[in-house]
Parts: structure tokens; C-alpha cells; sequence
């Protein structure tokens, strides 16, 4: 039987995050005022996309969507 860290369980203090490919980038993804999305500067249309893009999305008090 496997134990915790043979399987990457992170208890003798190695990270659990893969390692990032050299050539990954951010996404440059934005949300404007009215809660449109944007990738690279192109408006996210997709039903899909957007449904898990505002799934947790709320206005605070003054508006801005956190």
C-alpha cells in the first residue's frame, strides 16, 4: 500500500505544484464594470466559459465585482 508522501501528499514538505513549463504564461483574462469578460482583449461569449467564470463572482459594496 501506498503511503501519503509516495503519492505526492506533500508531508515531507515538497511543494504539490507541478513544476510551470518554461514557455507558460498567465492568462491575461479582465472583467469590466458590467461584468463582461475579456481574453487578450476579445470579449469571452461562450455560455459555458462565462457560467464558470461569474460561478463565483459578487458585487461588494461599492460595485466591484471580487
Amino acid at each position: 500500500m501506498m503511503s501519503e508522501s509516495d503519492r505526492g501528499g506533500g508531508l515531507g514538505g515538497e511543494s504539490l505544484t507541478p513544476p510551470i513549463p518554461d514557455n507558460w504564461k498567465l492568462p491575461d483574462l479582465r472583467i469590466d464594470r458590467d461584468g463582461d469578460w475579456y481574453d487578450e482583449g476579445v470579449q469571452v461569449t461562450h455560455p459555458g466559459i462565462l457560467a464558470n467564470l461569474r460561478g463565483n463572482l459578487r458585487r461588494d459594496g461599492d460595485g466591484y465585482f471580487i
